[in-house]
């Protein structure tokens, strides 16, 4: 994102848990899906993005992961 590239929710949601993967050998996967969230969908509780349509984050409004 700081280069300039547009990030979706989905996007953000699977490089959080690559890098949840990464930093500990004993990962054996998350407990439930990530909540990866821009603007209003962040106010939506128990949101999680769908691949086909995942906003793309929003520099200007609140992202919730």
């Amino acid at each position: 994102m700081r280069q300039g590239y547009d990030v979706t929710e989905f996007e953000a949601s699977v490089m959080a848990t690559e890098f949840r993967y990464r930093q500990s050998a004993n990962f054996m996967g998350t407990a439930y899906e990530n909540i990866s969230a821009s603007g209003a969908n962040a106010a939506l509780p128990h949101y999680h993005a769908k691949k086909d349509r995942a906003k793309v984050i929003d520099r200007d409004t609140p992202y919730l992961l």
